[in-house]
């Protein structure tokens, strides 16, 4: 097994190549606690990059929420566990379409949920995703500010996330084919922005990662529309 110091693999050499491997781990429903109950199945991958996006369970899903402080302990252990033999790129929570949610959501009577809206509370989480990745000193792309800087969380034809004007359902969570291809670009400009050389990565994270409603779902081929097929399609086309 590679032994490597926290954030020290590969940084300041040349740019991930255009036949890196990509291997998208993200299943349907996961929280952070999945997460770590599927760490040795990231390790088995033996990656140079492993990109995280977790959290929307954790804060929207109310069968899985984590309060504020085991949502954080949970990241510190996934990167406790992965910082060992890769090098991490973080991703933070998107924002969601609130009514949607709530609309299929109960959540507690507490201070976090009352006291705050779902994409309040996004943002509280993603506070906790800057801080441990920070201390860390790990690679980051802001997801949410792309999605933000589209407009949502909004209901139309032309918002990043699906919505009953641009797919069959009143989802309001997981991106649309152009919302994937946003993040996967984004995802392509930090690389490169950063020289961040990976011969294998993998992505890991829920449903969002693993591409539910969109083509290729679960899948990294440059055809897939998910993030990490639009992140090997940018590789291939650099």
């Amino acid at each position: 097994m590679k032994q490597f110091f926290l954030s020290t693999v590969n940084k300041g050499s040349n740019f991930t190549p255009l036949d890196a491997t990509i291997v998208n781990l993200g299943e349907s429903g996961n929280s952070t606690g999945d997460l770590i109950n599927r760490l040795s199945s990231v390790s088995a991958e033996n990656p140079d990059l492993v990109i995280i996006m977790v959290g929307t369970n954790d804060l929207l899903n109310s069968a899985k929420l984590n309060d504020l402080d085991t949502y954080e302990a949970n990241l510190n252990t996934i990167i406790s566990s992965i910082s060992v033999y890769a090098d991490i790129l973080f991703m933070n929570v998107l924002p969601c379409w609130e009514p949607y949610v709530y609309s299929r959501h109960t959540y507690p009577n507490n201070d976090l949920y009352n006291n705050n809206t779902l994409n309040e509370v996004v943002n509280l989480g993603n506070e906790r995703i800057a801080k441990v990745v920070g201390k860390n000193g790990l690679y980051f792309y802001d997801a949410n500010a792309r999605l933000k800087a589209n407009g949502d969380p909004k209901e139309d034809v032309n918002s990043f996330l699906r919505n009953q004007n641009n797919s069959p359902d009143d989802d309001g969570i997981h991106p649309t084919a152009n919302g994937h291809n946003a993040i996967g670009l984004g995802l392509f400009e930090t690389l490169k922005k950063r020289k961040i050389s990976a011969n294998k990565i993998v992505t890991f994270g829920d449903s969002i990662t693993y591409g539910v409603h969109v083509a290729g779902e679960g899948t990294t081929t440059s055809s897939a529309a998910n993030y990490s097929g639009r992140l090997k399609y940018y590789l291939e086309n650099q």
